[in-house]
Order: structure tokens, then sequence, then C-alpha cells
């Protein structure tokens, strides 16, 4: 009896931990917007700009999946495609993947697309290994230094950019997402 009060108590630390820890981040981040990727006139949570200026054209990033394959960013030219850089020792970043997923396989179809981009320093094994236990069903690759400068400068984990068909960056999101944000974010471009 007294094991499993340990053990609740220890998921309820960890929930309000969570949720707290994601609250700080995504304050503290919208507070230093991005210089490169400051999204404007496609609504995103950072907008620094309220006039109809287009939108950024996302960087262009050629990574190799764990197959070897090379993953370009403009080979998905006329898809919405959702680049997350995440971690697999960031638990928001965790608690997301299976909204992704779900909502790959409900969208996938009408041309949506998923691309993690891990910023693990363990390497492609250990992020390859988790990847499959997540049953993450979509292109995961590893960040380079390049990847993360074009993008960036990236102040937390879970960032999320949402690219619209012609290339552009429609939204960015700093923080975890929900099922619900992911399809509201991408609704209206699909």
């Amino acid at each position: 009896m007294m094991d499993m009060y340990k053990k609740l108590i220890s998921v309820a630390l960890a929930g309000i931990f969570v949720a707290v820890a994601t609250a700080v981040i995504v304050r503290i981040d919208t507070r230093r917007p991005s210089a490169n990727l400051a999204t404007t006139g496609g609504g995103g949570t950072n907008s620094t700009d309220n006039r109809a200026a287009p939108p950024a054209i996302a960087p262009e990033f050629a990574l190799k999946d764990f197959s070897g394959n090379l993953v370009k960013l403009s080979d998905y030219r006329g898809k919405v495609v959702v680049v997350n850089f995440w971690a697999t020792w960031c638990l928001p970043c965790l608690m997301e993947i299976p909204a992704f997923v779900k909502v790959r396989e409900k969208y996938q179809a009408r041309g949506l697309e998923v691309i993690g981009v891990s910023v693990d320093e363990e390497g492609p094994d250990a992020v390859q290994s988790f990847a499959e236990r997540a049953r993450m069903n979509y292109p995961v690759v590893m960040a380079n230094p390049d990847t993360l400068k074009s993008y960036g400068p990236i102040h937390a984990i879970p960032t999320t950019f949402i690219i619209d068909r012609e290339g552009r960056v429609y939204q960015t999101h700093r923080g975890m997402l929900t099922y619900d944000n992911i399809e509201s974010a991408i609704k209206g471009i699909l």
C-alpha cells in the first residue's frame, strides 16, 4: 500500500514539474524571439510584427535518417511540414510525440509530413532505439550545428516550425504541443 502511495505521489510531482517547466520555458523564450525566423503574417505564437508581411522561407536542411537516406526539406515542397526539434531527455518533447504520430496518421493523405530533428548528443543509435520504442511513424534525423544555426537560435525544446506548402514558416511554437494545438495550426493551410 505504501509503495502505491509513493508511486502516486511521484507521478503527481512529475506532472506538476512538467507543467511548471513548460510554462517557464515558453515564458522565457517568448521574450526572446529568433532573429532568423521571426514569423509574420502566419499567426505564429512568437509573431514579432503584426503587419501582413510574407513569412520567411524555411531554411533548407539535408540530414540523414537512421537508414542513411537523405531527408531534405525541399523534397517536401507542396506539403505542409511540421519540423519538431526535440530530445530524448526532454519530458515535454516525449509527451508530445504521440500527438505527432496521431496527426501524421490522420493528415498524411492530405499532404502533411512531420520531421523530428533530434538535438541529442548521445548519437543516432540512442535516438533510433528510442524512436523505435516510441513508434515514431515519421522521419527522424539528427540536428547538426548548421541546422541549429539556421533555425535558431533555438532557446528551448521542444520547438516546432509549421511550414506551408510553399516552404514558408507559417508558425513557430516553443514548448509542448497537444494534438489539438497541432491540428489547429495545420488545418488552415492543409
